[in-house]
């Protein structure tokens, strides 16, 4: 059976699995306020046929559930605060998954790049550890977004299709300069962000052709390089799930993404977090569940927190849309899918 719910966000019936309980709305009013599909969480393969389809190539699918994912001590501890009674293995988790066809005609990709104050010494502040240099200027990503529909392509104005934010960044924790240092290696739109000699982490890459790629390697071959764009951890890798390092144990609002075995499709994942009664976020386990049932078979956590921003471009409104719930915070690094 298929509903369709907010937007034409559908309901979607799948077969249970063990590893996480069945979500159950108490109304279908309650399913219409939340926009959410009540979906047996963890059940399987997503169903993409009934995937809400954003628009061509790009479809998504909300999910509402209960995870009884194990978590660390400290965050049953948080939880337990938040509700005033035991933990009792279950904790609320909103997320969304979208799948990208990589294969659809014409399709392009651009990402921050150097700022006009590229190479200079980063202003001093209280919680400056350092001095560091400025490499990019912290921006939304529905903003990145509508620079990129304002560009010229082919003698018409670029067709913005979707984008979220990718690699993690410094000067941190708050206040943070208007400017940032991303992490690890940093190349967009051909051009080297970030100089570093560092060859291993985990690589988001994309070729001059459009392919994607997940890697431990930063690719050898320059010169064929589109983007490069760092992540905290590869949490899958040929099908086998990874582990990541501390920041991954812990729940968080998240952002990440996969790529399917033949490397048709994109999937990115973002995870509602820090909201009691809403969604608490997400470990390194739930993602990889969600990166399975969705398709993936490599997948890279990216930078989550407040800076988790998965959007689209809705061509009726024209502007973009942002889909998790989240501080749209201001990133050092955005990627943009258009043609």
């Amino acid at each position: 059976m298929t509903m369709f719910l907010d937007k034409n966000v559908p309901m979607i019936s799948m077969e249970m699995r063990p590893y996480r309980k069945r979500l159950i709305l108490g109304t279908m009013l309650a399913a219409m306020i939340t926009g959410f599909a009540a979906q047996n969480a963890g059940a399987g393969p997503i169903d993409w046929d009934k995937a809400q389809e954003l628009r061509e190539g790009v479809k998504l699918v909300k999910i509402d559930e209960m995870s009884s994912v194990d978590i660390v001590g400290s965050d049953k501890k948080t939880i337990e605060e938040a509700r005033g009674v035991p933990y009792d293995g279950k904790r609320e988790m909103k997320s969304y998954v979208m799948r990208v066809d990589l294969t659809l005609n014409g399709l392009k990709t651009t990402a921050t790049g150097r700022d006009v104050d590229w190479g200079k010494p980063m202003p001093e502040d209280p919680k400056n550890r350092g001095k560091q240099i400025i490499r990019t200027k912290r921006q939304r990503t529905v903003d990145f977004m509508k620079e990129v529909a304002a560009r010229e392509v082919e003698g018409r104005k670029a067709e913005v299709i979707c984008g979220f934010n990718t690699a993690p960044w410094s000067p941190w924790p708050p206040p943070q300069h208007l400017y940032a240092v991303p992490s690890g290696v940093c190349i967009s739109d051909g051009v080297d962000i970030k100089p570093t000699k560092a060859e291993d982490g985990a690589f988001f890459v994309i070729d001059r052709k459009g392919k994607c790629s997940i890697t431990d390697k930063r690719p050898s071959d320059t010169n064929d390089v589109w983007i490069v764009h760092s992540g905290f951890a590869i949490i899958m890798k040929d099908g086998r799930d990874i582990d990541g390092g501390g920041y991954e144990k812990v729940l968080h609002p998240r952002m990440a993404a996969g790529l399917s075995r033949d490397g048709r499709y994109l999937y990115v994942v973002a995870v509602d977090g820090r909201k009691p009664g809403w969604s608490w976020g997400a470990n390194i386990r739930d993602l990889q569940i969600l990166f399975r049932d969705a398709g993936a078979y490599d997948a890279i956590n990216f930078d989550g927190g407040g800076s988790a921003s998965l959007c689209w471009w809705d061509p009726e409104q024209s502007a973009p849309v942002l889909i998790n719930k989240t501080e749209n915070r201001c990133v050092a690094v955005n990627l943009v899918f258009y043609r």
